[in-house]
C-alpha cells in the first residue's frame, strides 16, 4: 500500500495559514494516487470520450482546492482582491507540476523545505 506521512507544521505561520491543508496535500507521498490523477488528467486532455467519462472527478478535485480558498476569503484569511477559482488553479496547477516532474525521475524536493513557500504564499494572498 502506499506510504503516507503524518502532517505536522513545523512553521510558526504556516499553522494558521489557509494554506495549510493544501500543503498537506502535497506533503502525501501517494505516488500511485499522483500518477493516476496525472494519468487521468491526461486521458481527458487527449481523449473526449475519456473527458466525458472523467471530468466529474476532475472538477471534484478542482472544486476542492477552490472550497479552501473560498473559505479562507469568508474567513477573512485570503484577500477577495483575488478570485478564489484563480488562486486553486495556480495552486493545483503547481501541485500537479510537481508531481508530474517527480514522477518524470526529477528528484523530489523534501518536505521540510516546502512550508516556507506556502507560508509565503499565504503572505502573498492574505487579506
Amino acid at each position: 500500500p502506499p506510504k503516507t506521512i503524518s502532517y505536522k507544521p513545523p512553521l510558526r505561520k504556516l499553522q494558521k495559514s489557509v494554506l495549510r491543508r493544501l500543503a498537506w496535500l502535497t506533503l502525501q507521498k501517494n505516488a500511485d494516487a499522483q500518477q493516476l490523477l496525472i494519468e487521468c488528467y491526461y486521458a481527458a486532455w487527449r481523449d473526449p470520450n475519456a473527458r466525458t467519462q472523467l471530468l466529474g472527478g476532475i472538477e471534484e478535485h478542482y472544486k476542492m482546492y477552490v472550497d479552501v480558498f473560498t473559505q479562507g476569503q469568508q474567513d477573512g484569511f485570503v484577500t477577495k482582491d483575488v478570485d478564489a477559482r484563480l488562486l486553486a488553479t495556480v495552486l493545483l496547477s503547481l501541485h500537479t507540476g510537481l508531481s508530474m516532474l517527480t514522477m518524470a525521475g526529477v528528484p523530489r524536493v523534501k518536505n521540510e523545505a516546502r512550508p516556507e513557500v506556502y507560508d509565503r504564499l499565504a503572505r502573498a494572498f492574505s487579506a
